[in-house]
């Protein structure tokens, strides 16, 4: 049921919601009533609640109505349970003994006032008051107080019945609730996992997993369990947690293997990921089970997985299509469901903006590379497809990338500074349209996110100027000794060509006659060849690295591949060529260009430095952290700066 379509809590609810949200583990404790070893006939709590629910007030003779609520304000084990839930919705810790100050003659519900008082959240403090407060307060010094009538106490017995009924059927529900969803969780903070136990009742008892130790406490109908815990003198649970590795276990196995449900981050936050000690173990095993992987994007969904135990990818999406609903999912079964939760930026109201933003989360089916090799690709599949189907714009990003190919900032020296005058304001003649075309092509690739993008947008933006170039349709040609043969010229010589391959092969090989002459013509990979050996020499490293063939493929061979739609975006043996000779293409693109619109002498890049600055209060900085406590940002919903 989504969200909006449930029903409002009522006030005893929201105690419950509050102890919950505020105290964690303790809330658990609470709601079990911990102790030690203890043996009964019934569950107190389960005694009380059959004393109360067959409770009618106005059956109650009037004169037997102080002995009545004497009854009602004894029930000490009830009471303990009330504290210790208001307490938990303050963020205090369970305490076995919740009243310090407990004595026969009922004054030690002054805490329980004090507790009420102290209690955060108005309106259930208003209710309480109303209950606990006022005309009752004086039987809290004297059972026997005659300063409030009959009649009074009969309305007294009313709300404190009532609301005591309520309370339990509420503590009733909320126990059986823990029988579905999750039960496996982990501590933020410390490597204890913690496993909570149900039966019949719903929840029953809680064991804690820690490397080389565990304990537990269970409550059934006949009596209580307890091992390897204490008190503190407060009253409060000490747990012994043991050492080990620094890793969150479950049955004495890595927690990860088991896998947690949903996802690390609240919907609509993106914080550091919280590991308590040093993630070097984490990492490397992350690593090693992805270091055949080219992908590294693999290797940090790995490590997301192994740190946080969630199987599962979070990522952000940014875009300018609205969808109608706030909520959408869609599922595959053998690579797990997807979730997009629509954000709500932090926008001023008199600003204008077309980027939406999508808390996006893949739920793994598993953790193998397989599925996260193909997890990824559903996205990108997904949101691409969305995206062409509207004719919209779309981006996204993993929250936790591991590596990233950021460059940071460029600071520009003086004499740099001087140098890059120079080269914007050259006069390039007409050859100033091409370059600039083939400037904006390499710059398209810089953008690009897609590997494929980028491969064809750096290749396009030598080839558009290559071409022009060895046709000697540029001027800066003639300085290269390249000159356009005129017409008559060229086709004599292409004649020639064709006329000789056909004597030589057509009688005995005509398909190696027909794929040869296309050569006579004058091919694209012929003209960029020729365009590097004039640049740079026939030589050269770059003519070399830029003809060779790598597992079978050239960068020419590459860009028929991609430009012909022989690969796939989401398969391995399609992506692993070209992500492994992309950084290689893009540095001679870059020199080739640089060499046809700078001056010889004044190719340098030394002029430049790069610089990234971080800062802690960004999750893209600060990914993983021992504790959340020294970083000054505690507001870690999706931000838009974080996403330009």
């Amino acid at each position: 049921m989504n969200e909006h379509m449930r029903k409002k809590p009522t006030l005893i609810e929201k105690t419950f919601i509050n102890a919950k949200t505020n105290s964690g583990i303790q809330y658990c404790f609470t709601l079990l009533r911990a102790e030690g070893w203890v043996s009964y006939q019934e569950d107190p709590i389960d005694a009380v609640y059959k004393r109360i629910k067959t409770i009618d007030v106005n059956k109650v003779p009037i004169e037997q109505q102080e002995e009545l609520l004497k009854s009602l304000l004894g029930e000490m084990d009830l009471y303990k349970l009330i504290l210790n839930i208001l307490n938990n919705g303050q963020g205090k810790s369970y305490s076995i003994r919740p009243f310090k100050t407990y004595k026969q003659d009922l004054s030690h519900f002054r805490e329980l006032v004090e507790s009420i008082d102290n209690y955060n959240d108005p309106p259930v403090r208003k209710y309480l008051k109303n209950i606990f407060e006022g005309k009752i307060e004086p039987f809290y010094d004297d059972i026997h107080s005659s300063a409030i009538s009959d009649a009074a106490i009969k309305e007294i017995n009313k709300r404190l019945a009532s609301f005591l009924k309520e309370f339990l059927e509420t503590y009733k529900k909320v126990l059986m609730g823990f029988k579905s969803g999750e039960n496996v969780h982990k501590l933020p903070y410390i490597f204890v996992t913690v496993e909570l136990l149900t039966d019949d009742s719903g929840l029953c008892g809680v064991k804690f997993h820690a490397p080389g130790i565990y304990s537990l406490f269970i409550r059934k109908s006949n009596g209580t369990q307890q091992q390897c815990y204490s008190f503190n003198q407060d009253g409060e649970i000490v747990l012994y947690i043991g050492g080990g590795d620094p890793l969150w276990v479950y049955n004495d196995k890595p927690l990860y293997e088991r896998g947690l449900k949903g996802r690390y981050n609240q919907i609509g936050e993106w914080k550091p990921i919280v590991y308590p000690q040093s993630s070097e173990m984490v990492s490397a095993e992350a690593h090693k089970r992805t270091k055949d992987e080219l992908d590294k994007r693999i290797e940090a969904c790995m490590f997301y997985c192994l740190t946080t135990c969630y199987h599962a990818i979070e990522f952000v999406v940014k875009t300018n299509i609205d969808l109608p609903f706030e909520y959408t999912t869609a599922k595959s079964n053998k690579i797990g469901v997807l979730h997009f939760h629509k954000v709500k930026l932090d926008i001023p109201s008199n600003s204008v903006s077309n980027i939406v933003v999508y808390d996006g989360t893949l739920e793994l089916v598993n953790i193998e590379n397989e599925t996260i090799k193909n997890g990824l690709g559903l996205i990108e599949t997904f949101l691409h497809k969305m995206s062409f189907r509207v004719d919209g714009k779309v981006e996204w990003f993993l929250k936790y990338p591991l590596y990233s190919d950021a460059s940071g900032k460029i600071a520009i020296n003086k004499k740099g500074f001087s140098s890059i005058g120079k080269y914007m304001t050259v006069d390039l003649g007409s050859d100033s349209s091409r370059i600039d075309t083939s400037i904006s092509w390499f710059i398209n690739g810089n953008i690009s996110t897609n590997p494929f993008t980028k491969f064809l947008s750096y290749y396009i933006a030598f080839e558009s100027l290559a071409i022009p170039f060895v046709d000697g349709k540029l001027e800066i040609s003639t300085k290269y000794k390249i000159k356009p043969l005129p017409k008559s010229a060229r086709n004599k010589q292409i004649n020639e060509c064709i006329r000789v391959l056909h004597e030589e092969l057509y009688p005995s090989k005509p398909q190696e006659f027909v794929s040869k002459s296309y050569a006579c013509i004058g091919s694209l990979n012929s003209k960029t060849k020729v365009a590097l050996e004039k640049v740079f020499g026939k030589e050269s490293t770059e003519v070399i690295d830029f003809f060779k063939k790598v597992d079978g493929y050239s960068f020419y061979l590459l860009r028929n591949k991609l430009a012909h739609g022989d690969f796939s975006h989401i398969e391995e043996n399609d992506r692993r060529p070209i992500q492994e000779r992309l950084g290689a293409l893009k540095d001679i693109v870059f020199r080739f260009i640089l060499a046809l619109s700078s001056p010889k002498n004044d190719r340098s890049k030394t002029y430049f430095s790069h610089t990234l600055s971080m800062q802690t209060s960004d999750p893209r900085s600060s990914s993983v952290v021992s504790s959340l406590d020294f970083i000054p940002n505690k507001d870690w919903r999706i931000k838009l700066e974080w996403l330009l």
